[in-house]
């Protein structure tokens, strides 16, 4: 019985079907289910011309606008005649207008807005072709000379710096603290010019001097600006000799800690690997050195100036010490040197030492024997210096305990050894005495050859000939005969 029922119902549907029929409309309950479903399929068509006729509109808007920037710019290249300055005047409410029309395309529902819209732009570009016919007939600006140009900008980035220079020159006779910012303004303005400068001479076209043109002008009233404000400041009350003073201490002061954190720095470092601290070191005793230098200038400062001047160099200085001494303490600390590390760089710098020394007793030999120049006497005393110093070197060497200590003393002792050869050099191109060593033993052997002839053969028989014959030639070798 179902399976009937079943079949009739295809056929039912069957039978619909094939007479034009759907089946959804067919079983419909009410009449206007189908009508319905006719309107919706008739949207869709409608939905898609809205979305042409905005797209449409929007293309048309942009167009204008687009026209718009390029008649700008073309203006911008024509002579600024009444009629030029009228039609650019113009321009700009049409783009306003464009701008306006086109926000309001996205928010119509139906194609006849839409239009209308669009029909407005196309007016407004019509009113545009209008005065971009105005603006083409007009004459071209001249060409601008580039060179000219340049010169120009130049002129204003000179004038600039000028004013800046003067600026920070009136700040000086100012209160300090309350000319500085303004102090600040002027330098960045003259470094703004002097930048801008080989831009200026690098520019390739109009346009770029232009730019670069903008950038000085603006330079040159930040300077001018700084300059005006200077000028109102009060000028600032004349140093005291107590202000002066206290100013000094202050300063000397600061080198003195700079200085002292320096040596702490290395002899932190003496502790560290000599290789890892060795940037530090130099760092540190750079930073000692520069405080050093500024505190007889700060002694003889003058004003109030010229010690904050040496104040900001000890200052730095304090700085740069106390980033050495902080690196140095962060490094791991070196080994422990052994006993017999320290016992072969001790010999190493003793037997250094002692290489020296006798380098110098050499050199010192030698100096006797030849003529006493004050070249020679200079050398001496040197050498003399250098002995009293290594001997107290090897004292030293004696009481060290580290191996970074003894390889000190060392290249001490080698520099030492190095300056007795320079010095012996110096010796050496110094001329013999007269009756060299060599002569003179002669004479010795010549005299006690004489003593025994005379004592054998007696002197009474011998002692005129040898006046008479021998005495000349005795002479000549440096023996002097006596007087009877």
């Amino acid at each position: 019985m179902k399976r009937a029922s079943r079949l009739s119902a295809l056929a039912v549907i069957a039978s619909l079907t094939f007479s034009g029929l759907t089946v959804p409309n067919a079983f419909a309950s009410n009449p206007e289910d189908s009508a319905n479903n006719a309107q919706n399929a008739s949207a869709t068509p409608a939905n898609d011309e809205l979305k042409d006729a905005k797209k449409a509109a929007t293309e048309a808007a942009d167009a204008v606008l687009a026209s718009v920037k390029e008649l700008t710019n073309l203006a911008k290249t024509k002579e600024q005649t009444a009629e030029v300055k009228d039609a650019v005047g113009k321009i700009e409410p049409i783009r306003s207008a464009v701008e306006q029309l086109k926000g309001q395309i996205e928010a119509k529902t139906e194609v006849a807005g839409v239009t209308e819209i669009k029909t407005q732009i196309e007016t407004k570009k019509t009113e545009l072709t209008q005065l971009k016919t105005v603006i083409e007939k007009a004459a071209n600006k001249p060409a601008e000379d580039l060179t000219e140009a340049k010169k120009a900008a130049t002129a204003i980035a000179d004038e600039t710096i000028s004013l800046a220079d003067e600026a920070v020159a009136a700040a000086a006779k100012k209160d300090t603290a309350a000319a500085k910012d303004h102090v600040e303004k002027a330098n960045a303005a003259k470094k703004a010019a002097q930048e801008a400068k080989p831009k200026i001479e690098a520019a390739k076209t109009a346009e770029d001097v232009k730019t670069q043109k903008a950038a000085v002008e603006q330079a040159k009233a930040d300077a001018q600006a700084a300059k005006d404000e200077i000028v109102k400041l009060a000028d600032k009350k004349a140093d005291t000799g107590k202000d002066i003073t206290e100013a000094k201490k202050a300063a000397t002061a600061i080198a003195d800690e700079a200085i002292k954190v320096a040596d702490e720095a290395v002899a932190a470092a003496a502790k560290k690997d000599a290789a890892a601290a060795k940037d530090h070191v130099e760092k540190a005793n750079a930073a000692k050195k520069a405080a050093q230098e500024a505190k007889p200038k700060i002694e003889a400062a003058q004003n109030a100036d010229e010690v904050n001047a040496q104040q900001k160099v000890v200052d730095k200085a304090k700085t740069d010490a106390q980033a050495a001494k902080d690196a140095v303490a962060k490094l791991p600390d070196k080994k422990a040197d052994s006993d017999k590390d320290i016992a072969a760089a001790k010999d190493a710098a003793a037997k250094a030492v002692d290489e020296a020394i006798k380098a110098a007793d050499e050199a010192l030999a030698t100096a006797k024997k030849k003529e006493q120049t004050d070249s020679l006497k200079a050398a001496v005393k040197e050498l003399e210096t250098l002995k009293t110093n290594l001997e107290a070197l090897k004292k030293e060497i004696s009481e060290a305990k580290t191996v970074a200590a003894l390889n000190a003393q060392k290249d001490k002792a080698e520099k030492a050894k190095a300056t007795v050869a320079e010095q012996k050099q110096v010796i050496d191109k110094v001329a013999d005495k007269k009756g060299s060593s060599n002569i003179s033993s002669e004479n010795k052997n010549v005299r006690t050859a004489l003593a025994v002839v005379l004592g054998v053969l007696g002197v009474g028989a011998i002692v005129a000939a040898i006046f008479q014959f021998a005495g000349p030639a005795l002479k000549n070798l440096g023996i002097q005969l006596p007087k009877f």
